[in-house]
């Protein structure tokens, strides 16, 4: 039977080296115990070297009783075949904001007071459906006032088309007589009767004052006297100054009657009579054009302004613009509200958008309608490109993409949008695993190899491994892509490569 060769544990040298540090003669303790003490010390390491070095050398015996393997451990080892590509994908991700296509305040246009309010909040409101109404009841009086002048116009513009009554003509005709016959007596003068009869009232009335002026005198010495009260004699004196009155007026009259009629009064007789006379040729001539023409703009007026009163009605009703759900209520029936002033907000309840800023040098791969993967939360959804807007944003430098999501989704939430970019490069796939730190910032790997040695008692499929020193161009996961001395085809471990040197036999598991 042969044996492995025990290797030299050179047991005898340190025995030797031990004889040499002993004193010969009488020396001190202390330089006696410092000698054995670095005798020890190399007994101990040697004693270590020896008990690594049959670790490494000695392997259990060959089922042949004859033979002794003398061969290093031969450690097991998973590996992944490497293959050349000339391209990878990166995946890089954007953010966005979830949005519903169409959000509004919505608010009256005008003031008013808040006379009901039927939205609550959560609630589904179809397109058109009434949320509130606004206190109307000033408007409708005011529409009734506008009805009733309009009804009136009306009236009026039937009559100037019918044109004027013969009563109203005779009317006029009689009225022109009657100042016709003024004119002329006043042409004609004062008639001598007249003047008699102003003369012989001035007279009357001379006649009057002086019985007056006697009574005034006889009431001022009977009052002296005391015989009559103060009352009686203002009673006569008063009588007197009225008569005095009187006289001056039938004097006045008389004077006018014997110098004859002035003659601006003759002048604006004349003036009223050629009135008179116009206003009878209108009559009968009948309506002018001109006054139709100006009443019919009169009740277009009016039914202009009670189409505008409808309208502000109308404005008074607050619809839904379109479908969707009431998020947020912000006002309580009673309330008096201002113009634009919002009253419930509502958000569309049909599939949301998602708005994300993406690079300029992506957007190429983004077509309209096609399709990509947006991360929102925990789930991953489909959507489509609606549109692509064309301005780079001056503070992102990304140009915002709009992507249509499913209606599950809830406006507000943060999207992820993925987008895959195509890279060419020359390189493998490793596991990053398989990876080791080397000098100068690179990598490296175990690739395995041939044994190079002619000893035929290894056993089948053993290989021997070697360092190659590699480039990380790209790490996705749990694997890189790098590039360096390896081949396609060959052999790379794929983990526990801190138990593994280079020149390491391996067996590559099944």
């Amino acid at each position: 039977m042969e044996t492995l060769p025990e290797p030299s544990t050179d047991h005898d040298d340190l025995i030797a080296v031990e004889a040499e540090v002993v004193p010969s003669g009488p020396k001190r303790s202390s330089n006696r115990w410092l000698r054995v003490g670095a005798v020890g010390i190399l007994l101990a390491v040697g004693l270590g070297g020896i008990t690594f070095f049959r670790r490494q050398t000695v392997v259990p015996q060959s089922k042949s009783p004859t033979v002794e393997q003398n061969l290093p451990t031969i450690l097991p080892v998973e590996t992944v075949t490497v293959e050349r590509v000339s391209s990878y994908s990166i995946s890089q991700s954007y953010t966005g904001i979830v949005e519903a296509q169409r959000t509004s305040e919505l608010s009256f246009e005008q003031s008013g007071l808040l006379l009901s309010l039927a939205a609550k909040e959560g609630d589904q409101v179809a397109q058109n459906a009434v949320i509130g109404r606004l206190d109307t009841r000033q408007l409708q009086a005011q529409r009734q006032g506008l009805i009733a002048q309009k009804q009136q116009a009306q009236a009026t513009l039937t009559e100037l088309q019918n044109g004027p009554r013969q009563e109203t003509i005779a009317a006029t005709r009689a009225l022109l007589t009657q100042e016709q016959a003024r004119l002329r007596e006043l042409q004609a003068g004062p008639r001598v009767e007249n003047i008699d009869a102003a003369r012989s009232r001035v007279r009357d009335l001379e006649e009057q004052l002086e019985l007056a002026r006697l009574q005034t005198q006889r009431r001022r010495d009977l009052y002296a006297e005391g015989a009559i009260s103060r009352e009686q004699f203002d009673e006569v004196r008063t009588t007197k100054d009225s008569l005095r009155a009187r006289i001056d007026e039938a004097r006045s009259n008389l004077t006018e009657l014997q110098t004859g009629t002035r003659p601006e009064q003759i002048d604006a007789q004349i003036a009223q009579v050629q009135g008179v006379q116009s206003q009878l040729d209108e009559l009968i001539s009948g309506t002018r054009p001109e006054q139709i023409d100006a009443q019919i703009a009169q009740i277009r007026q009016i039914d202009a302004q009670i189409a505008e009163l409808d309208v502000i009605l109308s404005k008074s009703i607050l619809y839904a613009p379109f479908s969707g759900i009431i998020s947020q209520r912000y006002l309580d029936e009673g309330t008096v509200v201002s113009a634009g002033q919002a009253v419930v907000r509502l958000v569309e309840d049909t599939r949301p958008e998602v708005r994300v800023g993406v690079a300029p040098s992506v957007i190429s791969q983004l077509n309209i309608g096609s399709q990509h993967l947006v991360r929102v939360g925990e789930e991953i959804y489909t959507a489509e490109v609606l549109s692509i807007l064309p301005e780079v944003d001056s503070a992102t430098r990304t140009r915002t993409v709009i992507l249509r999501l499913p209606q599950t989704v809830a406006p507000g939430t943060v999207a992820r949008l993925e987008v895959s970019r195509i890279q060419p490069t020359d390189g493998f796939w490793l596991p990053t695993s398989a990876l080791i730190r080397a000098e100068r910032g690179l990598w490296a790997c175990y690739a395995l190899v041939p044994v190079e040695d002619t000893n035929t008692n290894l056993p089948p499929q053993t290989q021997q491994l070697e360092r190659r020193v590699i480039e990380v161009l790209h790490t996705e996961g749990d694997r890189s892509l790098v590039r360096g001395l390896l081949q396609s085809g060959e052999e790379v471990v794929a983990n526990g490569t801190q138990q593994f040197v280079s020149g390491q036999w391996v067996k590559n598991l099944p």
